[in-house]
């Protein structure tokens, strides 16, 4: 039986916040936002989210999954944000080079330069298919 310490670490595990690009603060990617207003705006993209959320968690692949990912403005670095434990943390920081990534305490994310496109899909059970998603959007026209 779980203690209550360790059910509430598994959730804020299990439940990242990611950022809102409306209103530019982490929020809850779960309830992401009851403001219609908000959730209108076309730069809402909780909808993607939780479509990806619920496809990393439909398969069996036991690497962590990305509840956010998205490209800095410039196209250099990726913007991530997972779930992670200590072992995974030892992991990511091995593949890719200090010098390549960054954490933004703030915004709980990581940014990590877009060089490292195969160990970043070698690491995560969904990132290609986040890559997929920001290019069709991208392909769009929309940014």
């Amino acid at each position: 039986m779980r203690t209550a310490r360790q059910a509430i670490k598994r959730w804020f595990r299990d439940h990242p916040k990611t950022l809102c690009p409306v209103v530019e603060q982490p929020v809850c990617r779960h309830n992401g936002c009851d403001n219609q207003t908000l959730r209108s705006d076309v730069r809402c993209n909780i909808a993607l989210k939780m479509r990806m959320a619920e496809a990393a968690r439909a398969t069996d692949d036991d690497r962590p999954w990305i509840a956010d990912l998205r490209i800095t403005p410039d196209g250099r670095r990726f913007l991530l944000n997972f779930a992670f434990d200590r072992a995974f943390l030892q992991d990511f920081r091995s593949v890719i080079p200090a010098s390549d990534r960054a954490y933004d305490a703030a915004r709980r994310e990581w940014s990590v330069e877009r060089r490292h496109f195969g160990a970043l899909d070698a690491l995560f059970s969904n990132f290609a298919a986040w890559d997929c998603a920001y290019g069709r959007t991208r392909g769009r026209g929309a940014t």
